[in-house]
């Protein structure tokens, strides 16, 4: 399987289109399409981004080995156990464009 396939699949598992990625990344809704078609490979700062974003493991992204789930704790860049409540919340907030991601930090300071 190659990396865009392995793009593709992770967009699909979330449910969101080439665009709603292309705005959570920063991003062309075509630079997407070439990484799912492989003609072009993301920068590593993307393939990192990209890794953080589906919550899966970089190496797996990547190349396709090592394990395409990550343990929580990998995934949150402190290291700290999340609760179940805040895994749910941090995965729903991911797919979230950065529109709709400032709009519920904004809401949540006003908290």
């Amino acid at each position: 399987m190659s990396i865009g396939s392995r793009i593709a699949e992770c967009r699909a598992d979330l449910g969101i289109s080439q665009y709603q990625l292309a705005d959570a990344m920063g991003v062309t809704r075509g630079a997407c399409g070439h990484w799912e078609r492989n003609v072009a490979a993301p920068s590593m700062e993307n393939l990192s981004r990209l890794a953080r974003y589906f919550d899966v493991g970089f190496d797996w992204l990547a190349t396709g080995r090592g394990e395409k789930r990550m343990p929580v704790a990998d995934s949150v860049r402190e290291g700290d156990y999340l609760p179940d409540l805040q895994q749910r919340l941090l995965r729903e907030f991911r797919r979230l464009n950065s529109g709709q991601q400032n709009a519920i930090v904004a809401l949540l300071e006003k908290m």
